[in-house]
């Protein structure tokens, strides 16, 4: 920190800042921001804040959400690596987040808000968000997500129905050599 940051005591307006921050990325980028030394630089950024204000006026808090580790499920997946359903539900989540913000600031047009155009950077990849919807609920992937999937699930339960059986066919023909009269199954994760 240099003398001027020591002297606007911008440290601790950065402090300030990182409370409203939702993500380690923001609160990351804070702490890494400096004064403008550049009196156009200034200008600009004063106007959009001016006019974010004008915008939350007239159009209330933006519905905003934390993002925390989507951007650790988005190099999981540009690598290639499959994503648990726990996490593609958190992607759904962004993208329904995303969705919100692009009306919000289509909202905002209708008072020629220069912010309101931002919306024109974001997709919100509604496909995606309908797939992931389709194949995962509850941090599950069910069944109908795959004709395949559905047939192993399948092939699965009646597996164990005939071990089930097999288990109280053998208990009933040695019934003086059981103490109890009934089997039971403990239930079984799958990450199918």
């Amino acid at each position: 920190m240099n003398q001027e940051e020591k002297i606007l005591e911008f440290d601790k307006i950065k402090q300030l800042w990182q409370e409203f921050a939702f993500t380690e990325s923001a609160k990351l980028r804070i702490t890494q921001t400096v004064p403008f030394l550049s009196e156009l630089e200034l200008t600009k950024e004063l106007r959009e804040t001016s006019e974010s204000r004008e915008l939350l006026e007239k159009c209330g808090n933006p519905p905003l959400v934390s993002l925390n580790g989507v951007e650790e499920i988005l190099k999981i997946a540009s690598k290639g690596e499959c994503l648990a359903p726990f996490q593609l539900e958190q992607i759904s989540a962004a993208l329904v987040a995303t969705s919100r913000l692009i009306t919000y600031l289509n909202r905002g047009k209708a008072y020629r808000n220069s912010l309101t155009y931002y919306a024109e950077n974001l997709d919100d990849l509604a496909e995606l968000k309908e797939e992931i919807n389709a194949a995962v609920c509850n941090e599950e992937v069910i069944d109908r997500a795959s004709s395949r999937l559905q047939d192993i699930r399948r092939d699965i339960q009646r597996s164990e129905e005939k071990m089930r059986e097999k288990a109280d066919q053998v208990i009933r023909s040695n019934k003086e050599c059981m103490s109890d009269s009934f089997s039971t199954f403990q239930p079984v994760i799958r990450f199918l």
